[in-house]
């Protein structure tokens, strides 16, 4: 299970590095997919000292991030959605900073 953790925070890392500069033309087509597999991803009930996972989901975030700064015409329809994901998974992790 770690190592499916590893292999899709790289991916999400490579998406982020793709859309860095602007965004390619299949992943906006896409999109709906992509934030459909990250809100998935944010929803996950993880045990929350799995490093993996919190890397995983702190690379979506980052993800999300950039969507929301440089797209977000695009990114305006799933924003509420995933905000809220972000937000729940900020609660369930708590204050520890080692989550900043």
């Amino acid at each position: 299970r770690n190592l499916l953790f590893r292999a899709l925070k790289y991916l999400t890392n490579v998406y982020v590095s793709m859309n860095s500069l602007t965004i390619p033309e299949f992943f906006e087509d896409h999109i709906g997919q992509w934030m459909d597999m990250f809100h998935k991803l944010l929803s996950m009930q993880q045990d929350l000292e799995n490093q993996d996972a919190i890397e995983l989901q702190a690379a979506i975030v980052e993800a999300l991030t950039l969507y929301a700064e440089k797209y977000d015409e695009e990114f305006k329809p799933y924003l509420p959605k995933l905000t809220q994901d972000v937000w729940s998974l900020a609660i369930a992790r708590g204050s520890d900073t080692m989550f900043d």
